[in-house]
């Protein structure tokens, strides 16, 4: 009979705490692998990876602090005063922002993505 007062045998104690312990440990295993599987990976440095985790978060933090293509427009504009635009290209870090001069020349401004200081 299963009263839920009456005494239980020694193993049978044992076995009820050890089917709690058991849902416990499941419970934070799972929990467990969850939080590792969210976390990004970091890839170790080997000879076919050289690249450490500091360089990567380093280039990911690089590449967030980049101007806009409007914002290299208007900086070559202020450069080559009284010149129209005429087309804007990204490579890499450096903006080629190409003008075109009253005198009909083309000049190219190349402005630096990060910092937005004119290179040549």
């Amino acid at each position: 009979m299963n009263c839920p007062f009456r005494r239980r045998s020694g193993s049978e104690a044992y076995r009820g705490v050890m089917t709690i312990l058991r849902k416990h440990i499941i419970g934070a295993a799972v929990v467990f692998i969850g939080a590792v599987t969210a976390i990004p990976a970091q890839a170790a440095p080997s000879p076919l990876n050289p690249v450490s985790a500091r360089q990567s978060v380093t280039y990911v933090q690089y590449a967030q602090n980049v101007i806009s293509p409007s914002k290299a427009k208007a900086i070559a504009a202020q450069r080559v005063r009284g010149a129209k635009f005429v087309d804007i290209s990204r490579s890499g870090n450096k903006y080629r922002v190409r003008m075109l001069r009253k005198d009909g020349r083309v000049v190219d401004v190349l402005i630096d993505a990060a910092t937005g200081r004119v290179l040549n």
